[in-house]
């Protein structure tokens, strides 16, 4: 049986569960031009997102971030017993992602936002999930995004421009990829059946809990499946 998380009350950011939605055949990745996949990094430099560090925040600083932000958040071990999470969910303040941030005047709502480091160790995940009631909304969301994104780290190693005029439909899927030694990034635009259309971002340490288990002298269990 899955543990319940304890509510911890704070005075008041998300699980990005990307839905494993089909892949239209149509809708072609572009590949950037000597894109590779790096090595992981024995030990990431800390990476910032909306404030917190990755590879260098620890759980009291974590807590206190909530708390400076008054989020009201789910903290707990993770259905596999490997990470720590902070899943906070409902409609949470668009001003988490940046006061200058469009889509803080525009129409998306922050439904969820995920941070998650290995048991012993410091964050290593940062998601957010942002429904919107249009195409054009979430197509210019995506759109903002892999700017901001790929002024930080380069151009994605693939990418797929969405297209609004195609996002009506019960499958929609558009998404894109950074990978670098300190962080990997997946932005995507997402819809199954008759769920809300969302922009989805998930910022992960790469091999980060692999290495705390190595680290304590644990084998990582093939048969668990990671959430985080």
């Amino acid at each position: 049986m899955r543990p319940t998380l304890p509510r911890i009350l704070l005075p008041t950011l998300p699980l990005l569960l990307f839905a494993c939605a089909p892949q239209p055949d149509a809708i072609p990745f572009e590949e950037s031009e000597g894109a590779v996949s790096p090595a992981l990094s024995e030990e990431a430099p800390g990476v910032a997102v909306l404030g917190v560090e990755l590879g260098r925040t620890r759980h009291a600083e974590a807590l206190a971030w909530l708390q400076a932000h008054s989020l009201s958040c789910e903290v707990g071990p993770s259905s596999a017993r490997t990470s720590f999470r902070y899943d906070c969910a409902g409609t949470l303040p668009l001003a988490l992602l940046g006061d200058a941030d469009p889509r803080v005047r525009g129409e998306a709502v922050l439904r969820r936002l995920l941070l998650a480091r290995p048991d012993s160790g410091p964050l290593h995940h940062l998601s957010t999930i942002r429904s919107h009631p249009s195409g054009a909304s979430a197509a210019a969301d995506y759109a903002h995004a892999v700017a901001q994104i790929s002024e930080r780290l380069g151009a994605p190693d693939r990418h797929q421009p969405a297209d609004p005029e195609a996002m009506s439909g019960p499958v929609v899927r558009y998404a894109s990829t950074w990978r670098t030694p300190a962080v990997e990034v997946v932005l995507s635009v997402l819809r199954v059946g008759d769920g809300e259309l969302t922009v989805q971002e998930r910022w992960t340490v790469p091999d980060a809990e692999a290495q705390a288990e190595r680290a304590e002298g644990r084998a990582p269990n093939p048969h668990l499946l990671r959430e985080d």
